[in-house]
C-alpha cells in the first residue's frame, strides 16, 4: 500500500510501481465489467438467477476490495430453490369453521395440525387443546374466524380412558420417561381400597402439573427448565374433575374413565394416586374420546381428510350457547352498543356468561350477558358486512 501511494504522488520515484498501478487498474476496470455483465443477465432474464462468482446467488460489489477476475470466471452458480421461490404466495387461509381429527400415538399436536394444513393446502389453523404425544385421540383443529371462537370451544369437559400402572413410577409421570419400581414393593391394594381414593380427585381440586409439561414457570416452559435439570414443580392450580370410572383393573394395570374440565393432567391424577396408595403409579397409555360435544365417531384420520370434511363455522358452533337477535339488533351490537335483556331470550343464562350471537341463521360474534343488557366481545364485521349486503339484495329483489 506504502508503494502504490508514494507511486500516486511520483510515479518515477518508486521501481515497478507503475506496472503494479496499472495491472491493479486492469483488474478493477475488469471487475467493473464483469459485475455489469452479471447484472444486465440478472435484468433481461429473471427466471435465470445466475451470475458469475456469486457463490449464493449474490452479486459482490466491486467496492468491496480487489478481486482477480479469474477467480470464477465462468462459473455459474444457480440461487437454490427456496429462495427462488421466496417471492411466491403461500397458501390460502382455511375457510371459515374446523374439522375435527383423531390424533395417532406418536406425534406432537404441532405436527398433526401441520399435516392437515398440507394435506388440505390451507393455512393460518389452530387447534383447541393440545395431546401429549404419546396421547392419542379427538383433536379439533379450527380456521378462519373460527379461531375467534377458539376460547368457547376450549372451556368444555374433556374426556378420557387412561391406563395406569401401579407399581411403577417415572420421572415424566408417564411411559417416556425412565422407569423405576420403589424399593421394597408395595403390594397392589384391592380395588375396593382404589375406589375409596379414586372419590377424593373428583369436584375442585388443588392440582400439581408435572414437572414436564407445557405450564409456564418464569416466563418458560415447565419441561424446558425440567430437561435442563431443575425439577422445581410448577405451582398447584385448581382444576375441575367431574367423574372418574374404574373400567377394568388386570393385576397392577387399571384403566379408568374420566370427565374433566381444561387444564387437567391425568398425569397428575395417576402420580397422586400412586402416592395415596403408597405403590406408586404412572400413566402408561391416554385416549381422549370425547372433546366437549366433538366424539370420537366424528374424527377423522390426519392422513385422510379433504376439504368435503371441512365444517362451516354454523355446524361448527350449533351447540354452543347461543342468543337469537334480528338484523337491526346485529348492527347495533357490531357497533359496539349494548341491548337491553328486556328483549332478549336469555333467561335461563346466569350473568358473565359468553355467548355466541346469531341472526338470520348464520353465525355474528361472542356477546357477554351483565347485568342489564348484553355487550358485543368479538364481532365478525366482514361477515356482518356479506350479510348486510345479502339483506339488501334481498330487499331488492322483494321490491
Amino acid at each position: 500500500v506504502d508503494v502504490l501511494l508514494e507511486a500516486f504522488r511520483d510515479p518515477g520515484s518508486t521501481p515497478g510501481a507503475s506496472t503494479s498501478l496499472l495491472f491493479v487498474s486492469v483488474c478493477d476496470l475488469a471487475r467493473w465489467m464483469i459485475w455489469a455483465g452479471a447484472v444486465c443477465l440478472g435484468s433481461l432474464c429473471p427466471r435465470v438467477p445466475l451470475c458469475f462468482g456469486c457463490g449464493m446467488g449474490r452479486v459482490a460489489w466491486p467496492w468491496r476490495g480487489v478481486a482477480w477476475p479469474w477467480r470464477g470466471l465462468g462459473r455459474l452458480t444457480e440461487v437454490p430453490v427456496s429462495r427462488r421461490e421466496s417471492h411466491l404466495p403461500g397458501p390460502p387461509d382455511a375457510p371459515d369453521g374446523g374439522i375435527i381429527i383423531w390424533k395417532p400415538r406418536g406425534p406432537s399436536s404441532r405436527a398433526v395440525l401441520d399435516q392437515v394444513q398440507r394435506q388440505l393446502q390451507w393455512g393460518g389453523m389452530g387447534h383447541c387443546g393440545t395431546l401429549d404425544p404419546l396421547a392419542s385421540g379427538v383433536m379439533v383443529i379450527i380456521g378462519g374466524a373460527a379461531r375467534r371462537f377458539q376460547e368457547l370451544l376450549t372451556v368444555h369437559d374433556k374426556t378420557y380412558v387412561a391406563t395406569v400402572w401401579l407399581g411403577m413410577i417415572s420421572e415424566t409421570e408417564d411411559a417416556e420417561g425412565p422407569l423405576s419400581s420403589p424399593y421394597p414393593a408395595s403390594p397392589i391394594p384391592p380395588l375396593s381400597q382404589i375406589e375409596a381414593q379414586l372419590s377424593h380427585f373428583i369436584g375442585t381440586i388443588e392440582q400439581v402439573p408435572p414437572a414436564h409439561s407445557a405450564v409456564r414457570v418464569g416466563g418458560r416452559r415447565s419441561y424446558q427448565r425440567a430437561r435442563e435439570g431443575d425439577r422445581t414443580a410448577p405451582p398447584a392450580r385448581s382444576v375441575q374433575v367431574a367423574s372418574i370410572e374404574t373400567l377394568e383393573q388386570e393385576s397392577s394395570r387399571l384403566r379408568l374413565k374420566i370427565r374433566c374440565g381444561p387444564g387437567t393432567y391425568i398425569r397428575s391424577i395417576a402420580r397422586d394416586l400412586g402416592q395415596q396408595l403408597g405403590c406408586g403409579a404412572s400413566l402408561m397409555a391416554l385416549r381422549r374420546t370425547a372433546s366437549g360435544d366433538f366424539d370420537e365417531s366424528m374424527a377423522k384420520r390426519p392422513d385422510q381428510v379433504g376439504p368435503a370434511d371441512w365444517w362451516p363455522l354454523e355446524k361448527l358452533l350449533e351447540h354452543q350457547p347461543r342468543v337469537e337477535v334480528d338484523a337491526q339488533q346485529a348492527v347495533r351490537l357490531g357497533h359496539g352498543q349494548a341491548l337491553s335483556l328486556v328483549d332478549l331470550d336469555v333467561s335461563d343464562c346466569p350473568e358473565e356468561q359468553s355467548l355466541v350471537v346469531w341472526s338470520e341463521q348464520r353465525v355474528r360474534g361472542v356477546a357477554q350477558i351483565t347485568r342489564e343488557a348484553l355487550r358485543p366481545q368479538r364481532w365478525l364485521a366482514a361477515r356482518n358486512e356479506a350479510a348486510q349486503n345479502e339483506s339488501a339484495r334481498r330487499e331488492l329483489d322483494r321490491s
